[in-house]
């Protein structure tokens, strides 16, 4: 609801894999046209693709959880319990804006629990273009998941389409001990802007 208070003007258009959650966000936003929802997940491929449902909806994932981190997610010790896997339809970027006849995009806000370097990958027009303004992307400073990219990784690959690192927001800390960030978003923006 933030976006859609603080950008009046403008449409969001929303990517949601899980069958669940995508079902509570219809019924959220059904009578708001500026918001389009899209049963489907954002990748570097159009396809299908395994997707990890945890027992915390939050953390479902292209990506399985890693072991050394199952137990502590925001003070639920089993919140990345696998539930079960499904397969969903993915799509990159390039491809859905390209068919959605979308030439910019003001805000890109990435929160896909380890796929955030597969969903630049799959943005690599759009980047090159600079024609994404800001992105927003959490950013992991521990193993969370399987294969998962950490924070220096997303910087090197927003840096070499012109992109700097202005803020982290959102921190998150270990639980027990408070001094290990976990995990916050990294606000980024086209250096020629």
């Amino acid at each position: 609801m933030n976006y859609l208070n603080s950008f009046p003007e403008s449409d969001l258009y929303c990517f949601e894999p899980n069958p669940v959650t995508f079902g509570i966000l219809e019924t959220r936003f059904k009578n708001n046209s500026r918001v389009h929802l899209h049963n489907i997940a954002v990748s570097d491929t159009n396809g299908i693709s395994d997707f990890y449902c945890n027992k915390e909806n939050p953390t479902d994932s292209l990506f399985l959880p890693a072991i050394a981190w199952m137990q502590w997610v925001d003070g639920k010790r089993d919140a990345l319990t696998l539930k079960s896997k499904i397969n969903v339809l993915t799509t990159n970027l390039d491809t859905f804006c390209s068919s959605n006849s979308i030439s910019k995009l003001d805000i890109l806000k990435i929160d896909a629990q380890g796929a955030e370097c597969l969903i630049l990958d799959g943005a690599k027009n759009l980047l090159s273009q600079h024609a994404i303004k800001i992105i927003l992307a959490e950013m992991m400073f521990v193993p969370v998941y399987e294969n998962q990219p950490f924070f220096f990784e997303i910087c090197n690959k927003l840096a070499l389409h012109g992109y700097s690192l202005v803020n982290l927001y959102n921190i998150r800390y270990d639980e027990e001990t408070s001094l290990q960030i976990k995990w916050g978003d990294g606000l980024f923006i086209y250096r020629g802007w």
